[in-house]
């Protein structure tokens, strides 16, 4: 999934995977268990997974990392005037994200809430994004913080 590109998933893949969710049983008829490629994941034959929208969730995670480390490397970045601009653009990369991951069932609502609440405090308290994080194996969260501590 790592080296599908956005454009690539949208043109050729997104119609080749089941719409709406699909229940772990069917997913294991069709496609065997997952364990053998990810160790860490289980497909539950009683659950209903989003496939295309968890498939998508990976795409974008890629994509989006590329952007954001491309934004940290660039030359803009280390001008100080620019720090504020590219941090704000890196924290609403990561609220998407957030969103995206509760989309396809790996939020809570605990975890919701502490994004919200880490959010009210915004970039004049040097808060720029949070997110959820984890690979579905517990309650992460990522802060983007710069300067000002807000405490």
């Amino acid at each position: 999934v790592a080296t599908v590109t956005m454009s690539r998933f949208e043109k050729d893949l997104r119609g080749l995977l089941p719409p709406g969710k699909m229940s772990g049983s069917d997913f294991i008829e069709k496609y065997g268990a997952v364990g053998q490629v990810d160790e860490l994941s289980e497909v539950s034959p009683e659950v209903e997974y989003p496939v295309a929208d968890a498939f998508e969730f990976a795409v974008q995670a890629n994509f989006f990392a590329g952007i954001v480390l491309s934004l940290l490397e660039s030359a803009p970045f280390a001008e100080e005037h620019n720090q504020e601009k590219i941090l704000r653009q890196i924290g609403e990369i990561m609220l998407l994200q957030h969103n995206s991951y509760t989309k396809i069932g790996l939020g809570h609502v605990l975890t919701d809430s502490i994004v919200q609440l880490l959010m009210s405090f915004g970039p004049t308290k040097g808060i720029y994004g949070a997110r959820s994080s984890g690979g579905g194996s517990g309650g992460t969260i990522v802060i983007l913080c710069h300067g000002t501590p807000f405490y």
